[in-house]
C-alpha cells in the first residue's frame, strides 16, 4: 500500500516554490531597449531636441535698457519662452 503524504508535507514544496518566484520577481531584468544616456554630449543632444527648455523674463528699468538681441536668441535659437517687463514711471517716461 502506497504511503499517504500528510497535508503539511505537501504544502512545504509549494511554499518554497512560491517563495523562490517572489524573490526572483524582486530583481527586474535589464531592459535591452534603453539607451545609455551617460555623457555630456548625449545629454546636450537630448536637450536640443526638447522644444521648450525653460522661461526667461527680462525686467528692465527703461524700455531702451532691454537686450532684444538676447531675447531673440533665446526665443528663436534656444527655444526658450521669453517675456520682457520694462518698468518706468508713466509721468517721467518722456524725460531722461
Amino acid at each position: 500500500m502506497p504511503a499517504v503524504r500528510s497535508p503539511s508535507r505537501i504544502r512545504v514544496p509549494i511554499v518554497v516554490a512560491l517563495g523562490v518566484v517572489l524573490l526572483a520577481s524582486l530583481f527586474p531584468a535589464p531592459a535591452p531597449g534603453q539607451r545609455n544616456l551617460a555623457g555630456e554630449v548625449k545629454l546636450r543632444l537630448l536637450l536640443d531636441q526638447i522644444n521648450n527648455l525653460g522661461s526667461v523674463m527680462m525686467i528692465a528699468a527703461h524700455p531702451d535698457d532691454e537686450n532684444t538681441a538676447l531675447l531673440a536668441y533665446l526665443a528663436r535659437g534656444r527655444h526658450v519662452r521669453t517675456a520682457s517687463l520694462p518698468i518706468s514711471r508713466a509721468a517721467k517716461a518722456g524725460r531722461t
